[in-house]
């Protein structure tokens, strides 16, 4: 058992930009990057692929 904090601790989300800000080459490389981590987490042993 390990011991939980008493009390939460918020952690703000910063960002640079609103979604709306993006542009589409942006959105694309983002969208890309996701299909290739998924691509690559089924092809590989969970040793190798460490994100």
């Amino acid at each position: 058992v390990t011991d939980q904090p008493t009390e939460a601790v918020p952690h703000p989300i910063t960002r640079e930009k609103t979604d709306d800000e993006y542009t589409n080459a942006e959105n694309l490389k983002e969208k890309f990057n996701i299909q290739v981590a998924g691509i690559l987490s089924q092809g590989l042993p969970r040793r190798i692929f460490n994100i």
